[in-house]
C-alpha cells in the first residue's frame, strides 16, 4: 500500500493499492453510512463495515438534484448528524453524488471515498470536485469538498467490462497529454497489460495518475487557474457526453481529438501531435469522433460551465505533455466546425 497526501489546504489522505478492510479501520468508532452502488455493493459488503447503508441505482440518471434530496430526506429519518461518516463507494456517479451530499448536508459531514472503477480511482474521486447535473447539463451545480480519505483497492476492478476500463484508460491519456511524454509512451508499448489489468501495470500507472492530478490540484485548489488544465478534452466532451449518452471516458476521447484538431488549425501544434493521440486512443479500442452532427454537439457545449463573457475555456496542446488554456470565441468556433 502506498499513501498519499493532498495537502495546500485539502488536507487528503489518499491510499492506493490499499484493501477495502481499511475503510473500518479509517471510521474506527464513529458512525457510518454507506452510500453505495447498488450493483457493486452486494460483492462487497462481507469486506465492509456493517453500517446503515443506503443503496443508489448507477447511472448518470442518480447524479442528479432529485436523487441528492432523497438521501438528504433518508438521512434525516435515520437521524444522521454531523459525528457520522459518509462512505461512498462506487464509480464517478457515487463519488460526485455522495461529495455533493456530504458538502451540503447539515452544512459539511466526514467523507471517506471508496472509488471501484478505473476512472474514479485517478479521476473522479480525486481532488473534491462534486456536483450533480440538471436538465441535461453536465456538472452544473456542485461544490468543491474534500474527502478525508481515499481508499483505492485495485481487486474491486477485476470485475469491470471492458468499456468501464477503457473509460478510466482515457482520463489516465488525458494525463499523458497534459503532463508526462514519457508516460504517454508507456501507454503505447504496454496497451494490452493495461487493458487486462495486469497488476503491474496497475501498480504503475494509477499512482502516477493520481500524481498528476495531485500536483494540479495542490496548485490551484480552487479551479481558478492552472487546475483548468485537467478539463482537456472535457469542453466539447461533456457536450459528446449529453447529446449522445457516451460513457464519459469515451466522450473524453472524443473531446481531446477534436481540441487538438482546433490547436493544429490554430497552428498551437503540429498535425503528428493529432495523429499519435488518435493512434492511442484507437489502440485502446476509445472513439476518436462522433456521428452526431457537429452542430447539435455545439449547441449543446454553448450551456458549458467553461463558458465566460461570449468566450469558451478549451484546454489546446502545444505537444503531447504540454497544454495551454485558450478563450475561443463561439464565433471563431463557429468558422472551425463549419471548414471541418
Amino acid at each position: 500500500m502506498e499513501t498519499m497526501n493532498l495537502g495546500n489546504e485539502v488536507n487528503t489522505t489518499i491510499y492506493t493499492d490499499a484493501s477495502l478492510e481499511l475503510v473500518g479501520e479509517l471510521l474506527g468508532a464513529r458512525r457510518a453510512v454507506l452510500i453505495v452502488d447498488a450493483e457493486v455493493y452486494p460483492r462487497l459488503k462481507t469486506r465492509l463495515p456493517k453500517a446503515l447503508v443506503y443503496s443508489v441505482t448507477p447511472g448518470e440518471h442518480s447524479k442528479s438534484m432529485r436523487q441528492a434530496a432523497e438521501v438528504y430526506r433518508w438521512l434525516q429519518n435515520n437521524g444522521i448528524d454531523r459525528d457520522t461518516v459518509l462512505v461512498g463507494i462506487g464509480g464517478g456517479v457515487i463519488s460526485d453524488l455522495t461529495g455533493f451530499v456530504a458538502a451540503t448536508y447539515l452544512r459539511g459531514v466526514s467523507l471517506i471515498l471508496v472509488p471501484t472503477t478505473v476512472l474514479a480511482q485517478v479521476d473522479a474521486a480525486i481532488g473534491g470536485k462534486n456536483a450533480v447535473n440538471l436538465d441535461g447539463f453536465k456538472n452544473i451545480i456542485g461544490t468543491i469538498y474534500q474527502p478525508e480519505a481515499i481508499v483505492c483497492d485495485y481487486s474491486v476492478l477485476e470485475s469491470l467490462p471492458i468499456e468501464e476500463v477503457r473509460g478510466g484508460v482515457a482520463e489516465m491519456i488525458k494525463h499523458c497529454m497534459i503532463a508526462d511524454r514519457e508516460q504517454f509512451d508507456y501507454f503505447a508499448t504496454h496497451a494490452e497489460e493495461i487493458l487486462t489489468l495486469r497488476r503491474e501495470a496497475i501498480q504503475t500507472i494509477i499512482p502516477w495518475s493520481i500524481r498528476i492530478k495531485k500536483e494540479f490540484i495542490e496548485a490551484d485548489v480552487f479551479d481558478r487557474s492552472v487546475r483548468r488544465i485537467l478539463n482537456f478534452g472535457h469542453t466539447w466532451g461533456h457536450a459528446v457526453e449529453a447529446v449522445t449518452g457516451l460513457h464519459h471516458g469515451h466522450a473524453v476521447a472524443v473531446g481531446m481529438c477534436f481540441a487538438t484538431r482546433l490547436a493544429v488549425h490554430k497552428g498551437l501544434c503540429a498535425p503528428e501531435v493529432l495523429e499519435a493521440l488518435e493512434g492511442l486512443l484507437t489502440r485502446f479500442g476509445l472513439p476518436i469522433e462522433t456521428k452526431v452532427l457537429p452542430w447539435v454537439i455545439f449547441e449543446a457545449m454553448k450551456r458549458d460551465k467553461k463558458r465566460s463573457a461570449g468566450n469558451i475555456h478549451f484546454i489546446l496542446p502545444r505537444t503531447i505533455g504540454k497544454t495551454e488554456i485558450v478563450d475561443i470565441s463561439l464565433d471563431e468556433l463557429k468558422a472551425f466546425i463549419k471548414e471541418e
